[in-house]
């Protein structure tokens, strides 16, 4: 019975030792890693926070990796040429939203029911941008500018791409496949979509090798 005592006495004395061990070491660990920090951000000219933007960016660029591998596999089943919802049919749609509006805004302005000033009357109480913009469209300096914008080629061009390039809800449609050319649109969606991932791949990768994400510390 004496023996047991011991032999336990001694187990617990053994693992208490090695608990203290493991943290004397996890505490010697901790100091290193912290005294290398501030000496690499001394070294370096950086202030304190150098080991957190290097942790949050490298945990920001893993999941960016993670993101762009999914849409390196998925992409092409989803939206690609054969894809359940080809981009190209939702392009297609978007675009003739955009002529829509286009086409409707070249028409001229009609002119008022009730005549007043050379420069128009508005009301002395307006209540939304929408009724002013109504009520500016009925002046006679109104109508000048609006057609005189309505027959600029450039300026329609790119506010159909810039604001009237809209989903249903009305909501701008920004893609980097607008780039795309006609041709490319029929045939290479797949290439495009690969092209894509694989360049969030590559700057992804970057930034998590370097740690940094703009171009002075990247070249640096």
């Amino acid at each position: 019975m004496n023996d047991f005592n011991q032999q336990h006495h001694q187990n617990h004395h053994h693992a208490k030792a090695r608990r203290t061990n493991k943290r004397t070491i996890s505490t010697s660990l901790s100091v290193t890693l912290s005294t290398a920090v501030a000496t690499a951000a001394s070294a370096r000219g950086l202030n304190s926070y150098f080991l957190v933007r290097i942790l949050f960016l490298r945990g920001l660029a893993f999941v960016y990796i993670t993101a762009f591998l999914v849409a390196l596999r998925q992409n092409k089943g989803l939206i690609g040429d054969n894809g359940i919802t080809p981009a190209r049919d939702v392009l297609k749609h978007v675009e003739l939203r955009a002529r829509e509006k286009r086409s409707r805004r070249e028409e001229p302005w009609p002119q008022p029911k009730t005549q007043g000033k050379t420069m128009g009357t508005l009301p002395k109480s307006i209540h939304s941008n929408e009724e002013f913009l109504s009520i500016a469209k009925n002046t006679k300096v109104g109508r000048i500018i609006g057609n005189k914008l309505n027959s600029s080629v450039p300026f329609q061009d790119m506010r159909e791409i810039l604001w009237d390039r809209t989903d249903q809800l009305g909501r701008l449609y920004p893609s980097v496949l607008w780039f795309m050319s006609k041709d490319d649109r029929a045939r290479n969606m797949n290439g495009w979509l690969d092209a894509i991932a694989m360049s969030g791949i590559g700057l992804s990768l970057s930034m998590f090798v370097l740690g940094a994400a703009n171009i002075p510390m990247l070249m640096g």
